[in-house]
């Protein structure tokens, strides 16, 4: 029985994302004709057309006078990073630290956001967050969600919006792939951790930006530390440029 046309487009996608992710086709290279992949995928011209739409719209492979080529990783969308993540058991912990500076550095202008126009409503809020987080002990189960919600309150408090929308992505790329990987604290940590959230909590009071982005750039340094040990125990390696094809020969451009 033939397979439904959805799921077979979907298999073809899959497989040459992969391919084209661990470099089995190189940036600048021609990917296989329609009728070549057809054949191959013993799979109607229509499932591969859909196929190859979706890793153009990936930022995977470019149009191009003879067939689609395959585009240098760092045109991708952001919606790559999710499957970079997955080439190994456990992912790449220098990939992970680099998603996590860019988060960093959004919360930190959110912050600055926050303190040059936001109400104090808003400022509230997220103290609001940190007295929750404050009030709970090492073995809370609602630690790590409430550790989460605290960058999120301050996104959304900030009032931008493609700020929030960017870190949104990012998130949905890292959350069911690494939250469950963080190591609990114990109280040592768990203190270490408030305590720089009752300097940021008193920045914001009294609106110090430079304390506040201080107080808030150590305590993310400190869960990217935490993380990194943490995946690095696991067997992850610690090598983002080693998941970037070769570059393609000289010569061969898109």
């Amino acid at each position: 029985m033939t397979e439904p046309y959805p799921t077979r487009a979907e298999d073809v996608f899959s497989t040459l994302r992969y391919e084209v992710l661990t470099g089995q086709y190189r940036p600048g290279e021609r990917l296989p004709s329609e009728r070549e992949l057809a054949l191959r995928f013993e799979s109607g011209r229509g499932a591969i057309r859909e196929a190859l739409r979706k890793l153009e719209t990936l930022g995977l492979i470019k149009s191009a006078r003879g067939g689609a080529r395959v585009a240098a990783l760092d045109e991708a969308s952001l919606d790559v990073l999710g499957p970079l993540l997955d080439l190994h058991p456990v992912p790449d912990a220098e990939l992970v630290d680099q998603c996590l500076q860019v988060l960093e550095l959004l919360v930190g202008d959110a912050c600055d956001h926050l303190l040059a126009r936001g109400t104090e409503t808003a400022v509230d809020a997220v103290r609001e967050r940190i007295d929750h987080f404050l009030s709970l002990d090492a073995h809370d189960p609602d630690l790590l969600r409430s550790r989460l919600a605290l960058g999120q309150t301050m996104l959304r408090e900030s009032g931008n919006l493609p700020m929030r929308l960017i870190a949104n992505g990012l998130r949905m790329q890292l959350a069911d792939r690494l939250w469950t990987r963080l190591p609990d604290p114990d109280e040592a940590a768990l203190e270490a951790v408030k305590a720089l959230l009752r300097d940021l909590s008193g920045a914001l009071a009294t609106r110090n930006r430079q304390s506040a982005r201080r107080a808030l750039q150590a305590l993310m340094q400190l869960n990217r530390q935490h993380l990194r040990t943490a995946l690095c125990d696991a067997g992850a390696t610690q090598d983002v440029h080693a998941l970037i094809p070769t570059p393609p020969p000289r010569g061969l451009t898109l």
